[in-house]
């Protein structure tokens, strides 16, 4: 018998998103103990490892946990007849309603679905994203009040910090440090920025926001760090943000780069920046690059 910790160490899925599962589509029925721990069985085991690799593949969640053990095996190795752009489509459409329902459990349950269901990248350009805009947009219209705001984007930071190896000096891989600089208190970018980098080989190290300049360039100094990743979505208005990050620049070892992301309201003028920062927008260039880094280029 297994606790739903080593469950979630033999799986890749963590606790929180088994327990939604459990509750959502009555994926597993685990036995309790006297003292109401869950324990699994090896049948557990197979199912669930079988079900994240369907999920790889793009089967839905909703699709599989209907299945019994027979029929997963039989989608073992097989497409799901609907196009991956269909699926994301029909994920979103989904979170939208969830939003739009205020109903944060089944918000919860399909944002950690989707953590095993998409690569790092993909996950942020075509899910985590958009539904942050839409969340924004609807308490923008006041369709949401500060306090649903806080919690729904409170649910894809916890899955994102689930998701996080913990930072280690002694993990191999190029040392990557993310943060945001003074005042800007929107983690969200810097955290699914750290999300790829760790699953790209990485050794992440995730500080927190709202890192002042001169301590930011001690500890990249003292750590050695290969990278600095900066989100922006907000800052103190972008004079601010521009000149705390050529600061950086100016002062940082030639052998560490400066990357900063920027949300796409975030007006940078051309020449503004310091040469070496480099600049993105979307997650899917920030992977390629530091495919790039990781290989030594």
């Amino acid at each position: 018998m297994y606790t739903i910790k080593t469950l979630s160490s033999l799986t890749g899925v963590n606790p929180d998103t088994i327990r939604s599962w459990e509750r959502r589509y009555n994926l597993l029925s685990p036995e309790r103990t006297d003292t109401g721990r869950r324990t699994y069985t090896d049948l557990d085991v197979e199912k669930l490892s079988l079900i994240v690799a369907l999920l790889k593949l793009g089967h839905s969640i909703g699709q599989l946990a209907v299945q019994d053990l027979d029929q997963l095996k039989s989608l073992k190795g097989a497409r799901p007849t609907t196009s991956q752009d269909e699926l994301r489509r029909q994920v979103l459409d989904d979170l939208k309603k969830s939003v739009e329902d205020r109903d944060i459990r089944a918000f919860s349950t399909m944002i950690n679905a989707s953590f095993n269901a998409y690569p790092p990248a993909e996950l942020a350009d075509t899910i985590l994203c958009p539904i942050l805009r839409v969340i924004g947009d609807r308490w923008s219209i006041e369709a949401l009040d500060i306090g649903d705001e806080h919690a729904f984007t409170a649910v894809i930071k916890q899955a994102l910090y689930s998701n996080l190896p913990p930072a280690s000096w002694t993990r191999p891989g190029p040392i990557a440090l993310f943060t945001t600089l003074t005042d800007e208190l929107h983690e969200l970018g810097a955290l699914m920025a750290c999300h790829i980098a760790a699953g790209s080989g990485f050794n992440c190290h995730y500080i927190g926001p709202n890192m002042p300049i001169d301590d930011l360039n001690t500890h990249c100094r003292r750590i050695e760090a290969r990278l600095v990743a900066i989100s922006v979505v907000s800052g103190a208005g972008p004079g601010s943000i521009i000149s705390g990050l050529n600061k950086l620049a100016e002062n940082l070892p030639e052998t560490t780069q400066i990357w900063a992301g920027f949300n796409r309201h975030v007006a940078i003028e051309d020449g503004d920046l310091h040469e070496r920062i480099i600049t993105f927008y979307t997650y899917g260039p920030f992977e390629k690059r530091l495919a790039l880094l990781q290989a030594g280029s």
